[in-house]
């Protein structure tokens, strides 16, 4: 998913998962199923040692601590107080459920997080814990926002969301518009739900078509632009979103956005870090026939091969020169 790094670097970010351990379940979550052992038992120390050593090979400034969920990592506060200390930008991607303690907000938001990237997934209880699979972290969620909320009056800093779009939430994601833009995020990311390659084959069944998907992202967009809220768009194609490319993220990373990072996980032998890299640019990316005739398939990231194993590519419609000619031509 993409993070308040992305949205403001124009060259890469390094990613950092302290560990694997998460207190939600999420349907879609593709690192469950398959980390058996999930807790890194990384110090505080190693981490950033290997966070330093990436930003010094990469030259970035912005670092992006994820998970699991890294709230639960014991050495969260002594990592992102170090990487403050060598004056990089922090973003803590967190599904906000230990923030409903205002102490562990307050303890985050002194150490120096820079931005904070949540997960909404409904404005409804019901929708939120079915699709965590916990009970209850709707509450603390939404508790855990509402205090960085207040925390913004003594200190400066993103609050962004992110909503995983997908078959159990989609159709209500007008509503879900009113109710998240009362909170007043610096932007709104709807993430169109993820299918790896080796997840499980059951994981297909809770993907919307992007043509589902797109209908309603056009019904909440201008709901969205009425309250004046910054929305963008992530893992749909642009010829899906057409007249709304403005939106779309997916060109952003494509183009100008490189991710290096690791996650801390344990082995038979001990511990050991497993490097990452940008999604979008890897082997689970694919092309439909049709891009083939796109004018623009080299700046385009294509589509999750999974996604097109889902839904085919009836809703792939490729850009035309004489298209891209005519809207520019409109816009000038």
């Amino acid at each position: 998913m993409t993070s308040h790094a992305a949205v403001q670097a124009r060259g890469g970010y390094v990613s950092v998962l302290p560990d694997l351990c998460c207190n939600n379940d999420c349907i879609f979550c593709y690192e469950s199923y398959h980390e058996k052992n999930p807790r890194g038992h990384a110090t505080p120390a190693e981490i950033v040692e290997k966070t330093l050593k990436l930003v010094n090979e990469t030259g970035w400034d912005r670092v992006v601590i994820s998970g699991g969920e890294p709230t639960l990592y014991s050495g969260l506060r002594e990592v992102v107080r170090q990487l403050k200390d060598h004056g990089l930008f922090v973003t803590l991607f967190t599904n906000g459920r230990v923030l409903h303690e205002k102490a562990k907000t307050e303890q985050l938001v002194v150490a120096g997080v820079d931005a904070f990237h949540i997960p909404v997934h409904s404005d409804s209880e019901r929708i939120h814990d079915a699709i965590t699979r916990s009970e209850g972290s709707f509450r603390e969620t939404i508790t855990g926002i509402s205090n960085l909320k207040e925390a913004r009056s003594y200190a400066s800093f993103t609050l962004s969301f992110v909503h995983v779009l997908n078959r159990l939430n989609y159709l209500g994601l007008s509503q879900f518009a009113r109710f998240i833009s009362e909170f007043r995020p610096d932007y709104i990311l709807l993430s169109y739900c993820v299918v790896n390659l080796d997840s499980p084959k059951d994981h297909l069944k809770i993907l919307a078509s992007y043509h589902e998907a797109a209908c309603a992202i056009d019904d909440a967009y201008e709901i969205f632009e009425d309250k004046g809220q910054r929305v963008f768009v992530e893992n749909i194609p642009p010829c899906v979103l057409r007249g709304k490319e403005a939106l779309c993220m997916d060109f952003f990373k494509f183009n100008f956005l490189d991710i290096r990072g690791f996650k801390a996980v344990s082995t038979a032998d001990g511990k050991t870090f497993v490097p990452l890299k940008q999604s979008i640019k890897s082997d689970q990316r694919a092309y439909a026939p049709a891009c083939e005739s796109c004018c623009i398939k080299q700046y385009c990231g294509g589509l999750h091969r999974a996604s097109l194993e889902f839904q085919g590519s009836k809703h792939i419609v490729p850009y035309t020169a004489e298209e891209i000619r005519a809207r520019l031509a409109a816009s000038s």
